[in-house]
């Protein structure tokens, strides 16, 4: 199978994904195609991969991840990776994953709060929408504060002609 039909697996808008893995042969290929992305971004001198999402990962998909950045993770020369995952959403063999990483040096664990309404009004005033600024309260009420959520709402309301 092509590079592309096995990251069609995780990566639907590449087209139809294979049949299901079956054996152990089929799942080291998937392994193997995980990889060469990443060996691709560092040989391009990418300083960082960043994955969204990652309480949707399913643990096939989890294992080739970390196999596939096994090589790279804890080196100087090494690249970076990003994941960003909702609070109390990973399964349990994903949270468990991220312990290990996170204990033995090799991830940093970043929690975001959310943001005051005195933040969201210098989040307005950098995004030059100061046509925005009667709206922080409001804003940062209905948001609960989310940077996401604040930038979402914002690109609505822009859309919208508010």
């Amino acid at each position: 199978l092509t590079l592309k039909r096995e990251l069609a697996r995780i990566l639907s808008e590449l087209g139809e994904a294979p049949a299901p893995i079956s054996s152990e042969s089929e799942l080291v290929r998937f392994y193997d195609a995980q990889e060469k992305p990443v060996r691709l971004a560092m040989e391009a001198g990418l300083a960082a991969l960043a994955y969204d999402d990652v309480q949707y990962v399913d643990a096939a998909s989890l294992q080739g991840w970390l196999r596939s950045s096994a090589n790279h993770l804890g080196k100087d020369d090494g690249l970076r990776l990003i994941a960003s995952f909702r609070k109390g959403e990973l399964s349990p063999e994903t949270q468990k994953s991220r312990d290990q990483l996170v204990s033995s040096g090799l991830a940093v664990l970043i929690e975001l709060e959310e943001l005051p309404e005195q933040e969201v009004s210098k989040l307005i005033d950098n995004l030059g929408i100061a046509d925005l600024q009667p709206l922080t309260e409001q804003l940062s009420r209905y948001t609960g504060g989310n940077p996401l959520f604040i930038v979402e709402a914002i690109k609505h309301l822009i859309e919208s002609d508010y």
